[in-house]
């Protein structure tokens, strides 16, 4: 028996966003991704870059974060009257050509991305911090081998104090 998976199984077939992924794109973006344009995207259109194919929406424009992205309603009509075009170039970026042929580029600048590059400057610091306070494989020997030995650990370069009692022999 075969069965046929349509629209409504199938959410990238079907023209409108669901909840979380609007969600998702509204977070991403934070603004209208025009250049320049500072429109909340919570008061945006959600606007498939590569048009949403009606008829045959398999053939392309599928409604998945990769082809989405916030446009106030301007911005949109302009996009859509085709005077200027959009591409999207991965990781929400966008790369915009205007009516005479200049490249400008956009990239997100809603929540998510800021809490992504926190959490990656997070990561970087953390790791920097173990680096910095980890001793070397060679401070790890010499640590181990002080304390077979039964000896006080030592720094490196540091100077080794007598043993007590020891004197001077005189």
């Amino acid at each position: 028996m075969t069965y046929i998976r349509n629209a409504a199984t199938r959410p990238e077939l079907t023209y409108a966003p669901g909840t979380a992924l609007g969600r998702r794109i509204r977070a991403r973006d934070g603004n209208c991704r025009f250049p320049n344009c500072q429109v909340s995207a919570r008061l945006c259109d959600i606007d498939h870059t590569t048009p949403f194919d009606r008829n045959r929406p398999e053939n392309g424009g599928l409604t998945v974060e990769s082809n989405l992205a916030c446009l106030c309603r301007r911005h949109h009509r302009l996009k859509t009257d085709g005077s200027w075009t959009v591409r999207q170039t991965g990781a929400g970026k966008l790369e915009w050509t205007t009516p005479r042929g200049e490249i400008i580029r956009t990239e997100p600048e809603g929540a998510a991305i800021e809490l992504t590059h926190n959490h990656i400057r997070e990561m970087q610091h953390s790791r920097a911090l173990r680096l910095l306070t980890e001793l070397s494989h060679d401070q790890r020997d010499a640590e181990y081998l002080n304390q077979l030995h039964g000896r006080r650990r030592t720094h490196r370069n540091a100077p080794v104090p007598p043993p007590a009692g020891g004197g001077t022999g005189a």
